[in-house]
């Protein structure tokens, strides 16, 4: 008995699940119908994955697992074989399970399916460092997608640590690894800090550029994975033969670090301030005054100059506009988070306008830019999280495939 249910409840929950499954044919089902299907199996997995996160914590304050005759080392080991899990995921769901009782609140949610196990991690990974972000995850939790809950969680979690020995921590583990998988293909898994990270990528942004241009003129269409492959090959290349500066490696894309003014005078941020790459994570102030010569990547000190205010009769957003609206690091439309290639969107058109003021734009990856420009769609009222919803035309039914 757990609470006042016992084991064969469940397994007659258990077996009643598995009998509809069974016996569930999503080809007599229209497009609607399967779309609540989707939702509602959806929600029966965040209740199942509750369920046994929160049983792990007792096995694993049992040491029950040792005891099933299957040589697991630890709690994780046992749960990824029992779950057919990779052993990393089955290592965050034994730490979640552990640092959720002491956060009754996230436990609730976890308990009424209002937020899956993989949301429940960030929250009590920042909420163990910073007990306040709890409150502000959750409500966040509902609207944002998993990669804005993520890098919110990262932020307060970082903030609320000591700066010195993030970094020491986070160079500690970094470091490289290559094999060659089961089709003979080479595979790389690189661990760098944000500011090694923040050195290279607005570099290996403009090679991948550089791909997708060549092949738009040779009429070909890869997957954005492929030019980067590519770009990195040939960044590698341009360096070994001493000729980076004529590859024709162009683009607008920058590197973008956002530091609070008092912690830039200062030397080191405080709790609450923020140092970091847009769309990699937080970095020393020391670190982030080195990348101030650098061609390639733009400072944004917050309190500094009002980029916000700044507006001029041409068309398009000027450099400072750009790197202003491109530090919210992804695509404004709610529950999107696409962080690489976005566009500067016109809210209130140019023509109606005939000025580019920051208030006027926002930043959209290139589907929601296409939609609103090209589909008819029109942009919602920006909310106070920052995000707007997307609207269909008026009486459409949104895009096809």
């Amino acid at each position: 008995m757990s609470g006042g249910i016992s084991l064969s409840e469940l397994r007659t929950v258990s077996e009643s699940l598995q009998s509809f499954v069974h016996e569930f044919d999503a080809h007599v089902c229209d497009g609607a119908l399967a779309k609540r299907f989707v939702e509602e199996f959806a929600r029966l997995r965040r209740l199942a994955d509750a369920g046994a996160t929160l049983a792990l914590a007792r096995v694993d304050d049992t040491a029950a697992w040792a005891h099933g005759g299957d040589g697991a080392r630890t709690t994780a080991e046992w749960f990824a074989r029992k779950a057919g899990l990779p052993l990393g995921e089955a290592i965050r769901v034994s730490d979640t399970a552990q640092k959720v009782a002491e956060l009754p609140c996230t436990e609730a949610a976890l308990r009424a399916g209002s937020i899956s196990t993989a949301q429940a991690h960030q929250i009590a990974d920042a909420a163990s460092e910073d007990p306040a972000a709890e409150t502000e995850l959750l409500a966040l939790a509902p609207t944002a997608s998993f990669r804005q809950l993520r890098d919110r969680a990262r932020q307060r979690k970082a903030a609320a640590q000591d700066e010195t020995a993030r970094v020491a921590r986070q160079r500690a583990l970094r470091g490289a690894r290559r094999w060659t998988d089961d089709d003979g293909m080479r595979n790389y898994a690189v661990t760098l800090t944000p500011e090694q990270a923040a050195r290279i990528e607005p570099t290996w942004d403009r090679f991948a550029n550089l791909e997708f241009a060549n092949a738009r003129r040779d009429g070909r269409r890869e997957s954005a994975e492929a030019y980067a492959a590519d770009a990195l090959v040939a960044m590698i290349e341009a360096a070994r033969d001493g000729r980076v500066g004529g590859t024709g490696a162009t683009g607008s894309l920058h590197g973008l670090v956002l530091v609070d003014a008092t912690a830039l005078r200062r030397g080191q941020t405080a709790v609450g301030e923020t140092c970091e790459v847009a769309g990699i994570g937080p970095i020393d102030v020391t670190a982030a005054k080195q990348l101030l010569g650098d061609a390639v990547v733009d400072i944004l000190v917050r309190d500094g100059v009002d980029v916000r205010t700044v507006a001029h009769a041409g068309r398009s957003a000027n450099r400072r506009q750009k790197a202003a609206l491109l530090a919210e690091w992804e695509c404004e439309v709610r529950g999107c988070g696409v962080q690489r290639g976005l566009e500067v969107d016109h809210i209130e058109t140019w023509a109606e306008t005939n000025r580019t003021a920051i208030e006027h734009l926002g930043p959209k990856c290139k589907w929601h830019h296409h939609l609103k420009t090209n589909k008819g769609w029109h942009d919602g009222a920006r909310g106070d999280d920052g995000k707007r919803d997307l609207l269909p035309p008026t009486g459409g039914a949104g895009p096809g495939p």
